[in-house]
């Protein structure tokens, strides 16, 4: 003979699970006005407000498929119900968030109370009021299957007979994957026996259970896929890594990409309003200017003798042409920079760039003022 319980999960937990502790104590708050407070203030046995607030397949009163999940029928009921409560949904919490963990622990209750009716009609069984957090609860445990199915679930054994003989193995932990435990509870323990007894006799609602669990499985699969049933947590971990660094990637192509066309639609510089009146420095030959900008004359002022600037001579030791010609030789020459390519700095402290070919800038030595004694 010995003797299996559960009592945690070896993960830890991210942050305090509110919602948890909330849907613990509302229940437990609950149960004490359903056996002690109501029946001893308003003179009602805990059956009629059952019927009242258990959920029943007639529709009659819509809001018992939220109120029936939060009464139990017994101390018994009450407390294995709130013990896999705390064991599962802490956990499931941590994983999904606050707000889906009570969303899923809700809509879970909802789907098993759906599927537990379903099976009455069908089977034409009784339609006594069910009542029982067992199925939301349900719902908890296939979204943990599916979510995280191989952190182990701590295990604590106890075999009365070996007390007998001179060991100390008789009690201790061990280990177990969630997968196998949950997948054990909800084929050997809620499918088969579905399966052999009619649910009109049976006062166990295997089907709300089957119905919160499969709800629970499908839903984490669908919102968190299924690969956590095949992959471990360190490749899970990779490929989002990866997936993420694609997203970040991808976002910052797109920035270049927007800066790029935002650089090319950029406007040039602003071009000159008025054209001032110029004369080439090849050829002497005068542009004209926009008329927009022209300053009028007055014609009451003298107007002064316009003569065109006269072209620059050559750098290379030509002279000057008279105004209106060009010298052909030197036109056909290209100009000749003022100045050649700096090339050299000047020594440390200088203020000004020097033309290395150029002799006059050769900084001189600093004279020396004579010391008088």
């Amino acid at each position: 003979m010995f003797f299996f319980f559960p009592y945690g999960v070896d993960r830890p937990l991210r942050r305090t699970p509110v919602v948890t502790y909330w849907l613990l104590g509302v229940n437990t708050a609950v149960y004490v006005l359903h056996f002690w407070a109501l029946p001893a203030a308003y003179d009602v046995r805990p059956e009629e407000i059952i019927r009242t607030f258990g959920f029943t397949f007639t529709f009659e009163a819509p809001w018992r498929i939220l109120t029936y999940m939060f009464f139990h029928g017994n101390v018994f009921h009450y407390l294995f119900n709130m013990f896999f409560l705390f064991l599962t949904g802490g956990v499931v919490e941590d994983k999904v968030g606050r707000a889906r963990a009570l969303i899923l622990y809700l809509v879970g209750g909802v789907a098993a109370a759906l599927v537990h009716g379903a099976a009455i009609s069908l089977t034409g069984g009784s339609r006594a009021p069910l009542v029982g957090a067992s199925g939301a609860i349900a719902a908890l445990m296939g979204a943990l299957c599916v979510l995280m199915p191989w952190i182990d679930f701590k295990i604590l054994y106890f075999f009365p007979v070996l007390l007998l003989y001179p060991t100390r193995h008789w009690l201790g932990t061990f280990g177990f994957p969630a997968v196998f435990l949950l997948g054990a509870y909800f084929l050997l323990g809620n499918v088969f026996r579905a399966l052999g007894n009619s649910p009109a006799g049976s006062p166990v609602a295997y089907w709300a259970h089957i119905g919160g669990f499969a709800f629970g499985a499908v839903a984490a699969g669908l919102l968190y896929g299924f690969q956590a049933l095949w992959l471990t947590d360190e490749e899970i971990g990779r490929r989002k890594m990866e997936e993420k660094r694609a997203e970040i990637q991808a976002a910052r192509r797109s920035l270049e990409e927007r800066h790029r066309a935002g650089r090319d639609r950029r406007p040039g510089p602003p071009t000159a309003v008025g054209a001032i009146k110029t004369t080439d420095l090849g050829r002497g030959s005068p542009t004209d200017s926009t008329d927009e900008d022209r300053t009028p004359v007055s014609p009451e002022r003298p107007v002064a003798s316009r003569r065109p600037v006269q072209s620059l001579a050559p750098l290379s030791g030509g002279s000057a042409a008279p105004d209106g010609e060009t010298d052909s030789a030197s036109a056909s020459l290209p100009p000749k920079p003022m100045l050649e390519p700096v090339t050299k700095l000047r020594p440390l402290g200088a203020r000004f760039y020097r033309d290395e070919n150029d002799a006059s800038q050769t900084p001189q030595p600093k004279k020396r003022m004579p010391r008088l004694n």
